[in-house]
């Protein structure tokens, strides 16, 4: 049995509509003889939303999927939002995370330590500064910044404090180069950890 042959069991099983059923197997080229894990990864997807579900859990749904089908499934996964269906997507992949989802709740050891909009999680983003010297500065103290990498002349710090004493404290410094890289999901999601820590 190919996997095309499967889905339209599991579709007749589950009284799929027919145009639902080929649309999805084309989406999701599921055509091929044999059932790599790929095709696997794309056979449970479809088997997820064959039913047109109120209420989707999704536990690392991308793994194993090419970039063409994770689009793809960002694709529908966007439909199904724009249907009003919920959806509870599971990922330790955050520039995913980020991408998809419009709510985030961040679990650490089994508890629910943090559940944010995506934008009060990026309000919430911390600020990341590196900077070289020009020479070296004994103690240096750098306020409401917590170092994260220091190497030679170079230093990298969180910053968590108020911006304008940081700067007033930075302009006293030989500063060589100084910038503030933009801050992902993945730094927020670190820092409730190293909180808790």
């Amino acid at each position: 049995m190919t996997g095309a042959d499967f889905l339209r069991f599991v579709a007749s099983m589950r009284k799929a509509k027919p145009k639902l059923q080929e649309s999805l197997i084309d989406r999701f080229q599921l055509s091929q003889d044999d059932l790599s894990h790929g095709t696997l990864q794309n056979l449970g997807i479809i088997q997820a939303f064959f039913h047109q579900p109120e209420l989707l859990i999704l536990d690392e749904p991308t793994i194993g999927l090419d970039p063409l089908m994770q689009e793809e499934f960002y694709r529908l996964l966007r439909e199904m939002q724009n249907e009003g269906k919920t959806i509870f997507f599971s990922s330790h992949n955050l520039p995913e995370v980020e991408k998809v989802c419009h709510r985030i709740a961040i679990i650490r050891e089994g508890e629910l330590v943090a559940l944010e909009t995506l934008e009060g999680f990026k309000k919430k983003k911390l600020k990341r500064l590196q900077f070289t010297l020009s020479r070296p500065v004994p103690g240096l103290d750098l306020p409401g910044t917590n170092l994260v990498d220091h190497n030679d002349l170079s230093y990298e710090y969180l910053v968590e404090g108020d911006i304008q004493t940081l700067l007033q404290r930075l302009s006293t410094l030989p500063i060589e180069d100084l910038t503030f890289p933009e801050s992902d999901l993945e730094e927020v999601f670190m820092a409730y950890y190293r909180r808790e820590e």
